[in-house]
């Protein structure tokens, strides 16, 4: 993923309000992607958690 021109979308609303169900986020602040597995962990402010997404994940 280092230096990469291409980009997907992991996760999306078609609303402008936050979310607390499971793949939704309020107030996310911080990525890190694991580059040894691809792993991507959202810091997810206002839900007091980390979300983590597997490579193939959709959802």
């Amino acid at each position: 993923m280092k230096d990469s021109l291409e980009a997907i979308t992991v996760a999306g609303s078609k609303t402008d309000s936050p979310g607390t169900d499971v793949g939704s986020l309020a107030d996310p602040t911080g990525v890190w992607v694991d580059e040894e597995t691809n792993v991507v962990y959202v810091a997810d402010t206002l839900n007091n958690r980390v979300e983590r997404w597997l490579p193939d994940a959709s959802k």
